[in-house]
Order: structure tokens, then sequence, then C-alpha cells
């Protein structure tokens, strides 16, 4: 029986000592936007809208996505061709001769 007195005094003197405490302070915050000071004429009537910018997670890791397989790919297959086109020209201008053997 002195325990649960003991239990409920406690309990009562929790309660009151938090009621003493002051709660945090609210802050309200306002953004006031400057006045618009355009030249005349010189506006346009656009709104430019921000906002985050999502996509799946597949396209997140850095990886070309295409949607041919990458030796059917026209683009590729046109980076390759110039790509050789340029190591041809550079390989005649410096003088380097392909090995003997070599697939033409």
């Amino acid at each position: 029986m002195r325990s649960a007195i003991l239990l409920c005094l406690t309990s009562t003197l929790c309660a009151l000592a938090s009621a003493c405490v002051s709660p945090k302070p609210i802050r309200y915050y306002r953004i006031d936007l400057p006045q618009a000071t355009t030249a005349a004429g010189s506006a346009f009537p656009v709104t430019l809208a921000v906002g985050t910018i999502d996509s799946p997670p597949v396209m997140k890791d850095g990886r070309i996505l295409s949607d041919f397989p990458t030796d059917e790919d026209p683009i590729h297959r046109e980076y390759v061709n110039r790509a050789a086109v340029a190591a041809r020209l550079a390989a005649e201008r410096t003088g380097v001769h392909e090995p003997t053997g070599a697939a033409p």
C-alpha cells in the first residue's frame, strides 16, 4: 500500500513539474517577394515552375539505356565508324602501320 501511495505521489509531482516547463516557442515565417521591376515592354508572359525531378531506379545507375542492342544501335554504329575513321587518319599522319595479319 505504501508503494502505491509513493507511486501516485511521484506521478503527481512529475505531472506538476512538466506543467511548469514552458513549451517550445512557435515561430511563423513569411516570405515577402520583392516588387517586380521590369522595363516597359520587356516582360515575357512566362511562369517558371521548379520541382523535384525523379526517375526510375534503372536510370539512376549511370549506364546508357537504348531501345536497340549495341550492335544494331544506329547512333552507336555511327560513333564507332567516326572513331575508326579518326583513328585511321591519326595513324596515317603519325606513320603508324597496321600489324601484319590485321583485319582490313
